[in-house]
């Protein structure tokens, strides 16, 4: 029985087995701080090449297709240029360790791919391959028949 101040101690022992928690870090320090001056200096160096190549952040906010078309030339100048500096300032071992060279081709390629299987632009990819305004306006009559076909008046319970 608790008698006295007993009720009031705070026991400075070893926590409850069952509550224990225990934190893992997936990094040492070290390489923690490490992997912190590697996004820092990509942070710094991109800053600087988009500057360099005349890109505006606010224009090109993400690799998308203001990036790999309507600016594509200003892309492969940021790309050469972040390249380049990683380089000179990490060294070509230290890049290629922390995957940090950019791939025009292969990033280019692998947003095609994205941009073919999206739903949304899939008509586009569409009018972009027809050639004349006679293919075009096929095509549409073409959708609109298999619109028309799918149509049906048996869902209608009005």
């Amino acid at each position: 029985m608790l008698g006295g101040t007993d009720i009031y101690k705070v026991d400075t022992g070893e926590a409850d087995p069952a509550v224990n928690v225990r934190v893992i870090r997936p990094y040492n320090k070290r390489q923690y701080d490490t992997l912190l001056k590697v996004e820092a200096t990509k942070r710094v160096l991109w800053k600087k090449c988009l500057n360099f190549c005349d890109l505006d952040r606010s224009e090109v906010k993400y690799f998308n297709k203001a990036f790999y078309t309507d600016k594509e030339e200003e892309g492969k100048c940021a790309f050469t240029c972040f390249n380049d500096r990683v380089i000179a300032h990490l060294g070509e071992d230290t890049a290629k360790e922390y995957d940090l060279l950019y791939n025009w081709d292969k990033m280019r390629a692998e947003y095609d791919k994205l941009r073919a299987i999206n739903p949304n632009t899939k008509l586009e990819l569409m009018l972009e391959k027809t050639k004349t305004e006679e293919e075009q306006q096929r095509m549409f009559e073409k959708l609109e028949r298999q619109g028309k076909m799918f149509k049906s008046n048996r869902f209608d319970f009005y």
